[in-house]
């Protein structure tokens, strides 16, 4: 959903009124609804807000749980391999603790999510964009 500057591939929502959504908020592709955000910036702070309130929703606290609540099998997901990649990418183990609120963890692993949902050849987001996108979406 790069066209889109939903590198995240989040689902659109009334209920989610993201800072930075265009008009109109979302295009359906025929899997449902996915936002449509004004900028990149808008779609990394998105997708970090959701990965951070992780850790209180659903307890999340390793990459291995992490992927498996944000690309869950069940959408046929190759979840192993994602998890692999995002570990390698990101340099944090599968089941190694991590905090999802830190804007450090969140400038690691972002990225590595972003490559594997969009392919790696595909994403040219400057590095500067993930600290700017954490302190947005901690803020």
């Amino acid at each position: 959903m790069l066209a889109y500057n939903n590198p995240g591939n989040l689902r659109y929502s009334p209920r989610n009124i993201w800072k930075g959504l265009a008009n109109p908020p979302f295009v359906d592709n025929g899997t449902g609804p996915f936002c449509v955000f004004t900028e990149p910036l808008y779609g990394v702070r998105a997708m970090m807000i959701v990965i951070a309130g992780y850790k209180a929703k659903h307890g999340i606290g390793n990459l291995e749980q992490l992927i498996n609540v944000w690309a869950p099998p069940t959408d046929d997901n190759p979840v192993a391999n994602y998890i692999e990649y995002v570990s390698d990418h990101s340099g944090y183990s599968p089941t190694q603790p991590i905090d999802l609120t830190d804007p450090d963890t969140l400038c690691q692993i972002v990225p590595a999510i972003i490559a594997f949902e969009n392919g790696p050849t595909n994403v040219h987001y400057l590095p500067s964009i993930y600290p700017q996108a954490a302190a947005l979406a901690l803020s």
